[in-house]
């Protein structure tokens, strides 16, 4: 009996899934409001250098951050960030694939869990927060590696050009 249609991929397809995602640290900053009328909103979305943990299975973290400055300041007077690590199970390991699935990851799973997570946040806070958009802009790579194996660890890091 042949495989199951479910069970069968088809020839050429590349397949990848999010398998984990987890919140590991976040952090809330709140500073005295700036005088003045002109606020601006700046929110920030980073995935580090996917790692191969094992055939066909990276680890990566991702940083988002929110915050809201003075159009003059460099610092932000109130900002909550975030970082979720997560599994990215990926059919190939060309790393320029693997990085941009973990970009589309951060900008629709991760970035949805971390919205709830924000607009909880701000509102408790009694900030006052414009809802986020339903994607970010744009997802940047930081270049980082998302682990720093040591010498005797069996784990390749994914390089990239991008």
């Amino acid at each position: 009996m042949g495989k199951s249609a479910a069970s069968q991929k088809a020839p050429g397809k590349v397949s990848h899934r999010l398998v984990a995602q987890s919140l590991v640290d976040i952090s809330i900053d709140v500073s005295p409001e700036p005088e003045g009328d002109k606020i601006e909103l700046r929110y920030n979305v980073a995935v580090d250098e996917p790692v191969q943990i094992e055939e066909h299975q990276y680890f990566f973290t991702c940083h988002l951050t929110v915050g809201k400055r003075a159009p003059d300041d460099e610092e932000d007077f109130v900002s909550v960030s975030a970082t979720y690590a997560c599994i990215l199970r990926h059919s190939l390991s060309n790393s320029g694939d693997v990085i941009s699935a973990a970009k589309r990851y951060a900008a629709t799973s991760i970035w949805g869990a971390f919205s709830g997570l924000f607009a909880i946040i701000s509102h408790q806070m009694r900030t006052s927060f414009p809802p986020l958009p339903p994607t970010p802009a744009a997802v940047d790579a930081t270049g980082d590696p998302s682990l720093a194996p040591s010498e005797d660890d069996n784990i390749k890091h994914v390089e990239s050009d991008i």
